[in-house]
């Protein structure tokens, strides 16, 4: 059953979700949180599983970027990307 926790949006655009791709990238890095079916012990645990690996995902891509320094970017640019980075890594 899904909880009732709050996450801040991303983006307002719309995005296609594969969820049997979301199911394997799960099952691929929380293997101790899913049962001999296949499947997350819980709906909680999917939930969190997936928020941390898009949180892990978008510090990577900050850390990279930063690294990189978004040289070719605008100031201006580059602030208001970092901040909806940071806002995504939960940072």
């Amino acid at each position: 059953m899904p909880d009732e926790v709050e996450r801040p949006a991303v983006s307002e655009s719309v995005r296609v979700v594969d969820l049997i791709d979301g199911l394997a990238e799960f099952t691929r890095a929380f293997p101790g949180w899913t049962g001999v079916d296949g499947y997350p012990l819980s709906w909680r645990h999917y939930v969190y599983g997936m928020a941390h690996l898009g949180r892990a995902a978008a510090r990577e891509t900050l850390r990279a970027a930063t690294a990189a320094g978004a040289a070719w970017m605008r100031p201006e640019q580059y602030r208001q990307w970092r901040a909806d980075v940071q806002a995504a890594a939960g940072w």
